[in-house]
């Protein structure tokens, strides 16, 4: 049966068989316990019949009174009283002890109904007149006791028993359907759809931490496969017009011996360009394989200096690069990698904005962490397209007569998911803002 092979039943079967050996022990230690209290308080009162029986001290024939008055009554004592000769003088205990002290004897008079009351706890003692006196009691209330333990133990433990057998059932059949679950999803993922999520049922134990982790990888695969079919479809887009120009101008350089020259250089670039194309690919796929090294970055003077370096070619273009940084910021990341990341934007800044209008670098504390930011007036990105344009090779169509491959921007992306930073594209009004937010700065 699949329901006992699962190890939900297999935890809850053994934990079953724990609980009933525990209460195993504790049913014999609680029965030995009271039987032992019961009984020790049976002796108590025998001890203290004997001692009021010789109270005060009788003679041998007001004492054989006492005993006969005593049986005649309703008392739930048994006596035995004996002479020197081992003769019985009076009492109802059948047979003789073989010594005083404690010992257990049966009541004269047979068989009784119940029998337990056969069962007699007696104490002996010798008398200075040489007769011998015994004084029992019977254990019954001792044996209902016992009874009454063991009664209530059984039903205990049988209903836990039958409790955790249910328990297990449950337990086994929810693991189940949450297993089955997880089977349908990958089943689907193996057909090929990658749109399916694993069920969380909020509870927060281990399955649902499974679900979880379990749907972030999927989010990543679906992510990576969609990444891949638009570099594919993008790629065969962008590299097919360099392509047939580099083609047209080697047709042209071996047509035209007069314009040799000049078609060679103009084939040169195109190289260059799509040589560039396959080096920010592979610089992508670098940062993505590799482990970068961290270490504190003092990140005032990267980007103060990354503003001294860029304004005379701002200037140069009729802009105006504006630095707003708070001195002594510092954060933890990979120097060679965050200057990389800034640099793609201030070109990305250059490149797709128009002359005369106004940028800005900056960053300020932002509680425990580090916020920085890009600042343009340019024409800015529509909300629908913020999110496209960090994939590879993705352009908008205002920006594909200008130079550049689509790389930039998903190549910061990129360095910002392995340093666990937030990414966001926003509105200046009127232009574009890009924002990353540093965690925690470094100590």
């Amino acid at each position: 049966m699949r329901l006992t092979r699962t190890e939900g039943f297999r935890l809850t079967t053994l934990f079953a068989g724990i609980f009933l050996l525990a209460g195993g022990i504790v049913f014999a230690l609680v029965y030995w316990i009271s039987s032992q209290a019961l009984e020790d308080q049976v002796r108590v009162e025998i001890r203290r019949e004997a001692s009021e029986l010789m109270q005060p001290r009788p003679t041998a024939e007001g004492l054989m009174m006492r005993i006969r008055i005593k049986l005649a009554g309703s008392g739930h004592f048994h006596y035995l009283l004996v002479g020197p000769l081992d003769n019985r003088l009076a009492g109802d205990i059948a047979a003789l002890p073989q010594a005083v002290g404690w010992s257990r004897q049966a009541l004269a008079g047979g068989e009784t109904e119940d029998r337990s009351e056969k069962n007699l706890l007696v104490w002996g003692e010798r008398l200075p007149n040489g007769n011998r006196l015994w004084v029992g009691a019977s254990l019954q209330r001792v044996s209902e006791a016992q009874e009454a333990i063991r009664s209530a133990f059984g039903l205990g433990l049988a209903a836990a028993l039958v409790a955790a057998v249910a328990g297990g059932v449950m337990v086994s059949l929810g693991f189940l359907r949450r297993v089955d679950a997880i089977n349908r999803t990958t089943r689907a993922i193996i057909g090929g759809d990658l749109s399916h999520r694993v069920p969380v049922s909020g509870s927060g134990d281990e399955l649902d931490h499974l679900a979880q982790n379990l749907n972030a990888m999927l989010a990543r695969m679906e992510n990576l496969m969609d990444n891949l079919r638009q570099v594919s479809r993008d790629l065969a887009h962008d590299l097919r017009t360099p392509l047939t120009r580099l083609r047209q101008k080697l047709e042209s350089a071996s047509r035209e011996p007069a314009r040799r020259e000049a078609e060679i250089a103009a084939a040169l670039k195109e190289a260059d360009e799509l040589l560039d194309v396959f080096n920010a690919i592979l610089r992508l796929a670098q940062i993505e394989a590799g482990q970068p090294t961290f270490a504190p970055v003092a990140l005032s003077g990267l980007l103060s200096g990354l503003a001294d370096t860029y304004r005379p070619l701002a200037e140069e273009q009729g802009r105006f690069l504006q630095a707003r940084v708070e001195a002594g910021l510092m954060v933890s990341g990979n120097h060679a990698l965050l200057t990389q990341m800034f640099v793609n934007l201030l070109e990305n800044a250059l490149t797709h904005t128009p002359p005369g209008t106004p940028l800005e670098i900056g960053a300020a504390r932002a509680g425990r962490g580090v916020r920085t930011w890009i600042e343009d007036r340019g024409p800015g990105i529509p909300a629908h397209e913020r999110d496209r344009v960090l994939r590879r090779f993705y352009r908008l169509e205002a920006s594909r007569s200008t130079p550049g491959s689509g790389l930039g921007l998903a190549l910061v992306d990129t360095i910002a998911q392995r340093h666990g930073l937030r990414l966001q594209l926003s509105d200046a009004g009127p232009g574009l803002r890009v924002e990353i937010f540093f965690p925690a700065a470094a100590a």
